[in-house]
């Protein structure tokens, strides 16, 4: 028995295997991540880098390798994939790079910030000796919200640490082909997309109040920094439930055509 479902499913043609463009892209998004997280952070903790304007290139970092799940779709030359395979691509390169996000960012930061919500730290310029809070200090400067206490921070974040946290076992069940796993995920990702949608709206409906008048600050680490998880972490639900729906379809499918053999058998 065949069907639609399945081709889709499978790659439709074959190619020389080496490295293609999205595999580039790939390793020069993880290079970025690694460079602002590693590079930047051992370096200012080491005193052997500025806290700015290391803290400018550190997000630029971050901004653009938040765009590299985009590549997932590129085709390298004589290569074309199936829909639904590069649709997977695209789902598991932006889960990686949202439950990195969670991991390295948001959780370190929900536990550091009672700490210094108790010390009464301001967060308007960055602090000698307290060089670990680094990163922080670099967005909370553009967005006062971020460390002050804000009850609109606090709400995104629980809601953003909870759902990424379910994601990670949902990650791998996705790569064993779990029909209940996409569907997971496509509600955790709209979910995380909702929560930074009210997360920028209730600012714009106060003017930008919070938000630091330097443009580098309202554009690269405010605004780019929260767009792609509502746009690529919107878009990633759709493809999640495309990609479950051709799933079961799939795997119905299968189970018809075993229950045919094994009837004419």
């Amino acid at each position: 028995m065949t069907s639609n479902v399945q081709s889709l499913l499978a790659p439709t043609s074959a190619t020389r295997p080496g490295i293609k463009p999205r595999h580039v892209a790939f390793a020069v998004a993880n290079l970025l991540f690694v460079f602002q997280g590693l590079v930047g952070y051992v370096g200012v903790l080491l005193g052997l880098l500025p806290q700015h304007p290391t803290d400018d290139v550190a997000f630029l970092c971050v901004v653009l390798a938040y765009h590299g799940p985009f590549f997932a779709f590129w085709d390298a030359p004589g290569e074309s994939r199936s829909r639904v395979t590069k649709a997977r691509t695209f789902i598991n390169w932006w889960l990686l790079t949202a439950i990195t996000a969670v991991l390295f960012w948001e959780l370190p930061w929900y536990y550091l910030e009672d700490d210094i919500l108790r010390r009464a730290i301001p967060m308007d310029r960055f602090h000698q000796g307290l060089e670990y809070l680094w990163i922080f200090w670099g967005y909370g400067i553009a967005d006062n919200r971020f460390l002050n206490g804000n009850e609109t921070v606090l709400s995104v974040e629980f809601c953003s640490i909870h759902t990424g946290l379910v994601l990670i076992p949902t990650y791998f069940a996705m790569q064993r082909d779990k029909v209940w796993a996409y569907w997971i995920g496509a509600f955790g990702m709209a979910g995380v997309c909702y929560v930074t949608v009210v997360y920028v709206i209730s600012d714009w409906y106060l003017g930008w109040t919070h938000i630091s008048p330097r443009p580098y600050d309202f554009w690269v680490k405010f605004l780019l920094t929260q767009t792609p998880y509502v746009f690529y972490g919107g878009f990633a639900a759709l493809c999640a439930m495309y990609v479950a729906t051709e799933l079961a379809i799939e795997q119905r499918l299968h189970a018809l055509g075993r229950a045919s053999v094994a009837k004419d058998s």
